[in-house]
C-alpha cells in the first residue's frame, strides 16, 4: 500500500490502492447487510407455521435447511412440540411428547435440551393440561389488568379509589357516559 517516493523519504499512498480498499470495504458491507436481511427474513420464516408459509418463504425455508441444519433442526422441534399440544386425544398427545422430549435430549442443541429437562419435571401437569384442555392465560389477562390499574392508581388518595378502578376494570360492568346510550 505505502511505497517509497524517490525524492523524498516520506511514504505516498498510490491512488489505486486506496480506491481497491474502498470498493473492497463497500463490497463487503453490502455482503453484510445481505446476510443482516437475510437473517431478518428468516427470524420471520422461523416464527411461523408450516402452514401459514407462502411459496417463496418455502424457499427460504428450504434453504435454510440445506445451509444450517442446526437451525432447521431447531425449527423442526419448535413445530413438533407446537403439534404436541394439538393432539386431540391424551394417548397421542402422550406418544408425541414422548418423543419429542427423545429427540430433543439427543439433538445438542443447548436451549432444547433445558426445555426437555423442564417438560420432563412438569410432565404430569402438562398431561394434564392436554387432558382437561385449561389454561391459566385467563388468570394472567386478569393479573396484568390489576398491575396495570395499580400503576395507574400511583398518587390516589386513597386506597378505595385504587380498588374501584380495579373492580370497575376486571368485571364485566358495562358503563358508558350519558351521550353513549343509544336513544331507542
Amino acid at each position: 500500500m505505502f511505497k517509497k517516493s524517490k525524492k523524498s523519504s516520506t511514504h505516498c499512498y498510490r491512488k489505486y490502492n486506496f480506491l481497491n480498499l474502498t470498493f473492497f470495504f463497500a463490497n463487503y458491507l453490502q455482503n453484510l447487510i445481505a446476510i443482516f436481511l437475510h437473517f431478518l427474513t428468516a427470524i420471520d420464516i422461523l416464527g411461523k407455521a408450516p402452514e401459514h408459509l407462502t411459496e417463496k418463504q418455502t424457499a427460504q425455508l428450504e434453504f435454510i435447511a440445506k445451509a444450517d441444519k442446526r437451525l432447521y433442526c431447531a425449527y423442526l422441534l419448535k413445530e413438533k412440540l407446537r403439534l404436541v399440544f394439538q393432539c386431540e386425544d391424551l394417548a397421542t398427545a402422550k406418544t408425541e411428547l414422548d418423543g419429542w422430549i427423545k429427540w430433543a435430549q439427543h439433538c445438542r442443541i443447548e436451549v432444547f435440551v433445558e426445555l426437555q429437562h423442564k417438560i420432563r419435571r412438569h410432565y404430569d401437569a402438562i398431561l394434564a393440561t392436554m387432558e382437561h384442555h385449561l389454561s391459566n392465560a385467563v388468570l394472567e389477562a386478569t393479573n396484568r389488568k390489576i398491575k396495570l390499574s395499580v400503576y395507574m392508581a400511583y398518587g390516589f388518595r386513597n386506597i378505595d379509589n385504587m380498588i374501584d378502578m380495579i373492580m370497575l376494570r376486571c368485571s364485566d360492568i358495562d358503563v358508558r357516559l350519558p351521550w353513549e346510550y343509544k336513544s331507542a
